[in-house]
């Protein structure tokens, strides 16, 4: 074995992926390198090269032979740069750059089975950011550029073994090392998840997180001129609020909330279903984070997206983060639902999309041991069966909004919205100014509540 052994230390072994460590530790002689962990696969290569530890060979002809043993004297050759300034001097490897040269190549000299010929087109790890989904075989998917950009199909394959060790769950942004295997992309490694290095997260169970009333009020009003929400129809933070009433005013509604939440630090989620492709436009522009289908994107797919944000907040809401999560529509997201389980009758699938429908609308609340997640949906009534099933939503809201365009950039809020229990967001004063404005705006036209509005809500 005459090799240079100071050419294996800890900083040039780190380099490597958990699989090429694996391959590097067979050809030294490391016993069963799979079940070790990185760090403790590097201190084994490390030993056996040292001579503290004596390398494994197989004795059963019937195992698997010996590989053999691969040279880094040519991959490691010192290729001096040309320095940007006279002190600046450094090899090829410590500036991480992969040696170019056929004759120098890493794996130039490794000589593998047949069944590892893959293995010397492994690429240099690169590290990417993105949101995870786990398939119910065990395996993932990291979606590169996380929420926003999941329809781009930019995606990396997450092994169950990275899944298990690093307790990675549905809806975590995490920042990982990829390699490429010919024309897929693995994870090989975990820098953080959520924002957090891997060992330093606090996981909480969303289920188990104590639920409490909202009693916090969330300001949604423009420069203290118009506080619609404050006496009107307050929104409580973790609170369920369904918007109805013209599309267009929803749109601009939608947009003044996206801009509060921000000014607010409420961590703000759109899933916007079955629109335009054009309208995405609109929604980037909002600088949230989106989960976005056009009208030509097939139901299962819609249903992944759906799943995907609602999962996203309750990790965030399980961190201790407030959470603003804007539907629209619901009768989309039903729709999705129901035709996902079509394969049942008509009329058990229509019960289990609603039973599904429940269940998002039950992900809103507050915590005391955590975060709280706010969920203001949209609703459209266009149909008989449309307006019972926004009568059912209702009754599992907190507060309804009703709205109605005034103008072309601005709408008004109908005076028979409300918020069940608002004496628990709002002061003795707050309520006595509601009542006033209720009475005053009975009947009225729309021009004329945005001069009630404007007149009591300074």
């Amino acid at each position: 074995m005459n090799k240079t052994k100071s050419q294996y230390t800890e900083k040039n072994l780190s380099q490597y992926g958990i699989f090429q460590l694996r391959e590097i530790a067979r050809n030294v002689g490391v016993h069963l390198p799979t079940t070790y962990k990185k760090e403790e696969l590097i201190d084994k290569i490390l030993q056996v090269v040292s001579g503290e530890i004596e390398p494994f060979v197989a004795k059963n002809k019937k195992g698997r032979p010996p590989k053999s043993f691969i040279s880094f004297d040519s991959a490691w050759k010192k290729q001096e740069q040309p320095a940007e300034d006279e002190n600046d001097t450094f090899s090829s490897w410590e500036k991480g750059a992969w040696v170019k040269d056929e004759a120098f190549s890493l794996f130039a000299e490794l000589k593998v089975s047949e069944a590892m010929q893959g293995f010397n087109k492994i690429s240099q790890p690169n590290i990417v950011s993105g949101i995870v989904f786990c398939e119910p075989n065990g395996f993932g998917t990291l979606h590169i550029g996380g929420l926003n950009e999941i329809t781009n199909n930019q995606m990396a394959v997450i092994n169950s073994s990275i899944i298990e060790r690093f307790d990675l769950q549905n809806g975590d942004i995490v920042t990982a090392q990829i390699i490429t295997q010919g024309d897929i992309q693995v994870v090989c490694d975990v820098v953080n998840i959520n924002g957090f290095a891997p060992d330093e997260i606090k996981r909480q169970n969303f289920a188990q997180l104590e639920t409490i009333n909202s009693n916090e009020i969330i300001k949604l009003w423009k420069d203290d001129k118009l506080v619609f929400t404050k006496c009107i129809a307050p929104i409580g933070k973790g609170q369920r609020a369904l918007v109805t009433g013209d599309k267009n005013a929803k749109n601009v509604l939608f947009e003044h909330f996206a801009n509060e939440f921000s000014k607010e630090n409420i961590h703000t989620i759109m899933i916007a279903l079955d629109k335009r492709p054009e309208e995405k436009m609109n929604i980037e522009n909002s600088n949230i984070e989106y989960s976005f289908s056009s009208f030509d994107m097939i139901p299962f797919r819609q249903m992944y997206l759906i799943e995907l944000a609602i999962n996203h907040a309750k990790r965030l809401c399980e961190l201790g983060e407030s959470v603003a999560l804007l539907v629209d529509d619901l009768m989309a997201v039903l729709h999705a639902y129901e035709f996902c389980f079509k394969q049942k009758s008509l009329q058990e699938s229509e019960v289990d999309a609603i039973i599904s429908l429940k269940k998002m609308l039950a992900v809103g609340r507050n915590t005391s041991n955590g975060g709280n997640i706010t969920l203001i949906c949209y609703s459209s009534n266009r149909t008989e069966e449309e307006k019972k099933l926004t009568q059912l939503i209702d009754d599992l809201c907190n507060c309804h909004i009703k709205v109605n365009r005034s103008g072309i950039n601005d709408f008004v809020v109908l005076s028979d919205s409300y918020t069940d229990n608002a004496f628990q967001l709002l002061d003795n004063d707050s309520l006595l100014l509601a009542d006033k404005i209720k009475k005053e705006s009975n009947g009225a036209s729309d021009s004329e509540l945005q001069n009630i509005y404007e007149k009591h809500l300074r």
